[in-house]
């Protein structure tokens, strides 16, 4: 192990502190991997000349704009965090030349710094694999255990034991059974991470209604609770009676779940559902098509 105190010579102290500090970065990045939190890992791949920083330099950008380890501070730092957040709003990694010079390439992004070199810095989208955990085991979820499969999320199911389950669900790898219906959900707390869709397509309305006040414990970025307009509203004032506030659920509770796509069949209900899921994995928040009442319902 090398030693802070026993380090004597200035390039050695300085080749020591780079590499500690990418490895805080790089053990940032595995925690937020774990966390199912999107994150675009921003290294120099190339220099020319002057640059605030050395090839390999890492640092971290979140999709909120917040940032950590740093690559060079100023506004190299502050063009490099905006190109960053676009790129994980696009999803696509890519390549971006940042000049320190007025001498500027075209293709080159200026920062007004006067290093008088350039910098090219890899920005790698790494977005972790989204989780669908359904709760229920009737039709619908079936329907959705189809679909989801065919577009790749890794699925989860809760449900009882005493559900008799369909062979569609032998093929699901994380089947959540318990006698207690209620130990099943509690499992799913911490389970569900910040990326993680929950679908409550279970039926039974005081099961959905003790399925939705877990998920909302939870981290999950999406709830999803299947029902009518009047069994939306009464959820919605019974999580308030119960002591749950406007802005735990305002922005991540879809209810009812879904797009407006006239669904009808089983089948045609999964459909609107992931569709719904994927619209909003891509960034598209827009309100328009969605069947959720929640927010009219808080006004």
């Amino acid at each position: 192990m090398l030693c802070y105190n026993k380090i004597k010579k200035p390039l050695t102290l300085f080749i020591y502190l780079g590499l500690k500090e990418n490895l805080e970065v790089l053990e940032k990045l595995l925690e937020c991997i774990k966390a199912g939190r999107s994150v675009a890992l921003c290294t120099i791949v190339d220099k020319i000349g002057s640059a605030p920083r050395d090839v390999g330099t890492k640092m971290l950008v979140f999709e909120d704009k917040s940032s950590f380890g740093t690559i060079g501070g100023g506004k190299f730092e502050e063009l490099l965090i905006e190109d960053a957040v676009k790129a994980l709003k696009d999803g696509n990694s890519k390549i971006v030349s940042y000049s320190f010079s007025p001498l500027t390439k075209p293709e080159s992004v200026v920062t007004s710094q006067l290093c008088g070199g350039e910098a090219k810095v890899f920005i790698d989208v790494i977005k972790p694999i989204p989780r669908l955990i359904i709760v229920g085991s009737g039709d619908i979820a079936q329907a959705l255990v189809k679909i989801a499969s065919i577009l790749k999320f890794e699925i989860f199911v809760i449900s009882s034991k005493k559900t008799q389950l369909s062979e569609v669900f032998s093929k699901v790898e994380n089947l959540i059974l318990e006698e207690d219906f209620n130990e099943a959900l509690n499992r799913m707390i911490n389970l569900a991470r910040y990326c993680d869709y929950i679908a409550i397509v279970h039926g039974d309305l005081e099961e959905d209604y003790k399925a939705l006040k877990v998920a909302l414990k939870s981290k999950a970025r999406y709830i999803g609770l299947l029902g009518s307009k009047l069994k939306v509203s009464t959820f919605i004032k019974r999580l308030k009676d119960d002591g749950f506030k406007s802005d735990e659920f305002a922005n991540r509770l879809y209810a009812p779940i879904g797009l407006d796509i006239n669904s009808d069949t089983p089948e045609e209900i999964a459909l609107s559902i992931i569709t719904e899921i994927l619209k909003l994995k891509k960034g598209k928040k827009e309100v328009i098509d969605h069947l959720n009442l929640v927010k009219q319902f808080l006004e």
